[in-house]
């Protein structure tokens, strides 16, 4: 998150703003150790399995539009797309 950091050597404008011509979007930003639930794929799950499960917001997956959580249910590191957060 070092080129959205606004620089007096580029006139306070962040390294993205300068190369792009545009300001990052931080709607993408979460809160750090929130919870979350992860919606589990339909080919994975049975009738009556649970449609998602509860995570703790770790990170972001470099280079993809994922997001890192660790899974409750089985104390495991996944990543996923599909997830809903609760920052408040």
């Amino acid at each position: 998150m070092l080129f959205c950091t606004l620089t007096p050597l580029l006139d306070n404008k962040s390294p993205y703003e300068k190369l792009y011509t545009k300001s990052y979007d931080i709607t993408i930003l979460r809160v750090f150790g929130c919870l979350c639930y992860s919606s589990t794929i339909t080919v994975n799950r049975k009738k009556f399995d649970a449609r998602g499960v509860s995570g703790v917001f770790l990170g972001f997956q470099p280079h993809t539009k994922g997001y890192i959580f660790l899974n409750l249910k089985n104390h495991k590191i996944e990543v996923s797309r599909h997830v809903i957060f609760r920052e408040h």
